[in-house]
């Protein structure tokens, strides 16, 4: 990764760069790693990191399903600011949420050993920011190796050696 300056996150065996002044938190679970980011303001974003073997298909359709649940009038569509080389399905969802237009971005793909889900959310006036985050998330994930031990995923996470 190219040093940018900005904070990185490492996630059994996947980095990758966040906002500045975002808060973040991790939630371990049987199924893998839940990170989540909150902006200052209502955007905000999880990344969510699977063993290797986990369809990101399925991944990216559970996560449209949990949206849907909630939004029942959402529109998902592929995202048209996406790199049409690129072989990886990128949604951008739009619903009404208390009144305001959502927007949310979603990726699923292998990083390394890794499966990988990447959501970014925002409501307008902060919608630019949200796909400026997602893009920035998506393109900055990486492998940085074997992925490590559960004990070592949370010492890295809350920044203990």
């Amino acid at each position: 990764m190219v040093d940018t300056g900005l904070p990185t996150i490492e996630l059994d065996g996947v980095r990758f760069i966040h906002p500045p002044g975002w808060t973040r938190e991790v939630e371990h679970s049987d199924d893998g790693l839940i990170c989540s980011l909150q902006s200052t303001g209502v955007t905000f974003a999880l990344v969510g990191v699977y063993p290797a073997g986990v369809d990101a298909d399925e991944l990216l359709e559970q996560a449209l399903d949990s949206l849907r649940e909630e939004h029942p009038s959402l529109e998902a569509e592929e995202w048209d600011e996406s790199d049409p080389d690129d072989p990886i399905q990128t949604l951008e969802a739009v619903f009404m949420s208390l009144d305001m237009l959502s927007y949310c971005w979603l990726r699923a793909w292998e990083v390394g050993p890794r499966t990988v889900l990447a959501m970014v959310q925002s409501v307008e006036p902060e919608a630019e920011r949200g796909r400026l985050v997602f893009r920035a998330l998506c393109q900055s994930m990486e492998p940085t190796g074997e992925p490590t031990s559960d004990a070592a995923s949370r010492k890295a996470v809350n920044g203990r050696n």
